[in-house]
């Protein structure tokens, strides 16, 4: 891994069943990109006709994201880190 880039890896805390429902799925469940800009971004997938299934929130780890999915269904998380997201704290990061 390079500096900056990480995997995340959520417990197993429900029955898990494969390919039925996102938070069901055995194994792999999203990609996730990370940008410097989560509003560009959302316009630019607008401009391009890049389906946009969620608006831009706020994660629980303090993370802006969105979400979209490819031609084949599979899910793209969309992350824009703010100076308190778990993952720049988490790795000692400097976002300025």
């Amino acid at each position: 891994m390079a500096p900056g880039q990480f995997i995340e890896i959520f417990p197993n805390s429900w029955p898990r069943k494969p390919n039925v429902d996102t938070k069901e799925y055995n194994g792999y469940t999203h990609f996730s990109l990370l940008v410097e800009n989560i509003e560009e971004t959302k316009k630019m997938f607008e401009k391009n006709g890049v389906p946009i299934d969620s608006q831009i929130s706020k994660g629980p780890s303090e993370t802006y994201q969105m979400w979209s999915h490819d031609p084949d269904g599979n899910l793209l998380e969309v992350m824009e880190f703010t100076n308190k997201s778990w993952q720049v704290v988490g790795h000692g990061l400097d976002l300025d």
